[in-house]
């Protein structure tokens, strides 16, 4: 029997569609697609996740408590592959919420999409300040701007001293 590249590329992405779950989380624009079952609390200042593409994109998300505890997950193309937890100082929660400021990011669309671009991967975020949340998932063509949050996000997961809470549930 022949098998094709198509085959193979076919049956992958039936594979790969057929492990995702999608979960609705709390304020997240109703049509982001969500990797994973972690879930937002009314406490939660952050939220934070980046999804699959084809390629090796990172996979992993982060929630940030108001009072500071910060669980994450990740999940594949990252340093830390599982489910860890650390508490955040006041001044971190405060930078995050500076930058959303300096950026317009409240007064920004909740969805950043276009239905012709497939292979991205999304960039959800959700910021809750003064009692107000917002959520904005960005796959295609939204304010370069937003760029500077993802640079906050990521410098303060990188630097956190993260404890190991759960190993991958994938392994």
């Amino acid at each position: 029997m022949r098998i094709t590249a198509f085959s193979v590329i076919a049956i992958l992405a039936m594979v790969a569609c057929a492990s995702r779950k999608e979960v609705p989380v709390a304020q997240i624009p109703a049509n982001a697609a969500m990797d994973s079952v972690m879930v937002v609390s009314p406490d939660t200042a952050v939220f934070y996740q980046r999804t699959a593409c084809f390629g090796m994109c990172p996979i992993y998300q982060c929630v940030i408590l108001s009072n500071g505890l910060a669980t994450y997950e990740g999940r594949n193309f990252v340093e830390r592959i599982g489910f860890f937890q650390t508490t955040l100082d006041a001044t971190a929660l405060h930078r995050i919420q500076k930058v959303a400021d300096e950026i317009d990011y409240f007064s920004m669309k909740s969805v950043y999409d276009h239905a012709y671009v497939t292979d991205l991967p999304s960039v959800i975020t959700q910021i809750a300040k003064d009692g107000k949340a917002h959520g904005v998932m960005n796959r295609y063509d939204a304010p370069q701007s937003l760029g500077k949050l993802y640079g906050v996000l990521d410098s303060l997961i990188a630097s956190a001293k993260w404890k190991a809470i759960a190993p991958n549930k994938n392994e």
